[in-house]
């Protein structure tokens, strides 16, 4: 029996080479069908490691999920000098109203300290009984609290 061989040039070393069996072409498709033969292995996981990772999420309450992700519990220094955490201290289970300013803004800092004050003066004794307002600076290491307290005398700010 006699095989035949067809060949072909090979242009990178100037002669010509057998054709294999399997085309570049075939070779292309197997290698595109690898990411989906190993994304189709990493979703048959098994039960056990897909109960386990729901578990974890399961456990976590979706409040406690979002002040993970957004309300860190950071150190911070008050007006008054007093070190407080942000979220245990100042937003825990209350309704807040936050506001960044800092004291040397000329721009949209002053306007929008007179509308809070006149939003403090409006829910009147319900300020620091049913919602809380805060400002925090956006320079605390020019906003020293000797400056807060002075911007905040200033402006008229009631504090809590």
């Amino acid at each position: 029996r006699m095989t035949r061989t067809t060949t072909t040039p090979d242009r990178r070393f100037g002669g010509e080479r057998p054709m294999t069996a399997i085309t570049r072409r075939t070779w292309l498709a197997v290698l595109g069908l690898l990411p989906a033969a190993e994304l189709v292995s990493w979703a048959e996981g098994s039960d056990k490691n897909r109960k386990k990772e729901t578990h974890i999420w399961e456990d976590i309450p979706p409040r406690e999920l979002i002040r993970r992700r957004h309300l860190p519990d950071v150190e911070l220094v008050t007006h008054r000098g007093r070190t407080v955490r942000f979220y245990e201290d100042l937003v825990k289970d209350k309704k807040v109203v936050i506001n960044f300013v800092y004291t040397r803004c000329q721009g949209i800092c002053v306007p929008v300290t007179a509308n809070l004050v006149r939003v403090q003066k409006l829910l009147g004794d319900r300020v620091g009984r049913d919602i809380f307002f805060y400002s925090i600076t956006l320079k605390p290491e020019e906003d020293t609290p000797e400056a807060l307290e002075k911007y905040a005398a200033l402006h008229g700010v009631g504090s809590s």
